[in-house]
């Protein structure tokens, strides 16, 4: 669109064609302005500063929720934990107390199927004998008796 589209006949209409392109001009110059002030205005857009702290406080939000039910969830387990070590503790405890008790065992009778008694002198190394060499089972016979 140029200004002049029609070729208009006289001056006087050339002049208020040119004023009339002149007025819509100036007002759409007006509303751009009010439109770049609008933008420039701090409260209508955040800063990079405000977003980051925007951002950096809604992580702090949601880690700290986070943070509240895992350590939660840990100190319940460490619980449990601790309760099933003490228990366990004591097991110990009362066992090595029984097992710190020597057992009594009572034999009435023992009945031995096979004894060997094997005595091999010669392995001894004896030089030189004297007195009294019993092999066996020994009864008081009269000649020691004697002696």
């Amino acid at each position: 669109m140029s200004l002049f589209q029609k070729k208009p006949s006289s001056l006087s209409e050339r002049v208020s064609e040119v004023e009339n392109k002149l007025k819509q001009l100036r007002s759409q110059e007006v509303h751009m302005k009010r439109q770049l002030e609008k933008a420039a205005a701090p409260h209508d857009f955040l800063s990079e500063i405000e977003i980051k702290q925007y951002i950096d406080q809604t992580i702090q939000k949601q880690t700290s929720v986070l943070y509240k039910k895992l350590s939660s969830q840990l100190n319940r387990k460490l619980h449990v934990i601790e309760t099933e070590v003490k228990e366990i503790k004591e097991k110990l405890n009362s066992t090595d107390c029984q097992r710190n008790q020597s057992p009594s065992i009572y034999v009435d009778q023992l009945f031995l199927e096979k004894f060997e008694n094997v005595n091999n002198i010669e392995q001894i190394g004896v030089r030189d004998l004297s007195g009294q060499l019993n092999i066996g089972t020994s009864h008081n016979s009269p000649r020691q008796n004697e002696d």
